[in-house]
Order: C-alpha cells, then sequence, then structure tokens
C-alpha cells in the first residue's frame, strides 16, 4: 500500500512537472528606475517594480499583445509569438525622463504644447481634456532641453524656456500664472518676449 502511494505520488509530481515545462511562458523585465505597467493580452495591466519581472504562461502557441508604459519610459507594444515550452523575454529600460507641470494658477489650463528647445514650432497640443487648479500632468522626455507653451482658459499664454531633463528625473514647472513678476536672475522664472511669466 505505501509503495502504492509513494508511485502515485511520483506520478502526480511527474505530470506537475511536465505540465509546467509544456507551458510557454513570456518574462517581462522592468530594468528602469520607476514602476512599469504591463499589460499582457488586454488582462488590464500589472505593475513591476524597478528591477523586478513578470511572467504569464500560455499552454497553446498563440500570439500575444504585450503593452507597456512608465514615467521614464515611452509608452509601447509588441507583439510576441509563444509556443509551448518557449521562453520569451521582454527587458525594458528607462528611455529618458520626465517633464511635470503643477497648475498652482487660479485658472484652468486648456492648451499645453511642449517641444525641443531647437523645434520650429510647437506641433499639436499635448493636453487631454483640462487640467484645473491644484491639478498637475506629467510627460516622458528625451534628455535635452525642452520648451513649454501654456495656454489658460482665459487664452492668455505663458511660455517655459530651457527645461532640462536628465534621464531618470522629473523636473518640476510650478505655474502660478503671475504676470507681474520680473525675470530677476535666480528666482526660478522664466519670460517670453510679452513680459509673461511662469515660476519653475
Amino acid at each position: 500500500m505505501q509503495k502504492l502511494l509513494i508511485i502515485v505520488a511520483l506520478v502526480a509530481f511527474a505530470l506537475i512537472i511536465s505540465s509546467c515545462t509544456t507551458r510557454g511562458e513570456i518574462r517581462v523585465r522592468n530594468y528602469s528606475t520607476t514602476d512599469i505597467i504591463v499589460d499582457i493580452d488586454y488582462t488590464g495591466g500589472m505593475i513591476v517594480g524597478p528591477n523586478r519581472q513578470y511572467s504569464e504562461y500560455f499552454g497553446d502557441s498563440r500570439s500575444v499583445h504585450v503593452s507597456y508604459s512608465g514615467i521614464y519610459l515611452f509608452d509601447g507594444y509588441t507583439d510576441i509569438y509563444i509556443e509551448p515550452g518557449d521562453l520569451e523575454i521582454l527587458t525594458l529600460n528607462s528611455d529618458g525622463g520626465a517633464v511635470q507641470l503643477v497648475n498652482n494658477s487660479p485658472f484652468t489650463i486648456d492648451h499645453l504644447y511642449l517641444a525641443t528647445s531647437s523645434a520650429s514650432q510647437w506641433g499639436p497640443d499635448d493636453l487631454t481634456g483640462q487640467l484645473a487648479p491644484g491639478g498637475s500632468i506629467l510627460w516622458t522626455a528625451s534628455p535635452g532641453n525642452w520648451d513649454l507653451k501654456i495656454v489658460n482658459n482665459q487664452d492668455d499664454e505663458f511660455f517655459v524656456y530651457g527645461i532640462h531633463v536628465d534621464m531618470d528625473e522629473t523636473d518640476t514647472v510650478l505655474f502660478d500664472g503671475d504676470k507681474s513678476r520680473s525675470n530677476r536672475k535666480g528666482n526660478g522664472l522664466q519670460e517670453d518676449n510679452s513680459g509673461r511669466t511662469v515660476q519653475r
């Protein structure tokens, strides 16, 4: 009787091991410096911490959609074909830093434009919806110098020039909408040719 129990246990263990080895695995490694969100086949997303990894297993051959986003990682996706027994590894590294705008003004911000300092045009509006007083928004940006154009719900325009973005760091702009400030050296203000200022 005891031998029979041992044999049954060994067979069950062998079945478990064989079922694990026949499944395909997609492993996502987060080598960025902050949390990232990984969504494998539209399951709602999983937060993966820095220097951590997350795996999903598949028992059949199929194409799997993997999307990802993070503070210092540009949003992206890839489709990975997986077969039973395969191990596919997706390694994600930081792409840059970030620019954060905090609306400390009494007005809603309706439009925001972020462009490299060397760009000749602002390009499309980077704001979806509106940014209420007290709200904040963050963009992932490549390392380098960036400019910011802010338009509030009074159609007033404000500019911040030369925001320096470093890899794996966030540069925060505190926007107070005060037009009366002078552009004194060291006070953290940037001024455009209309005299309007923002505070950094």
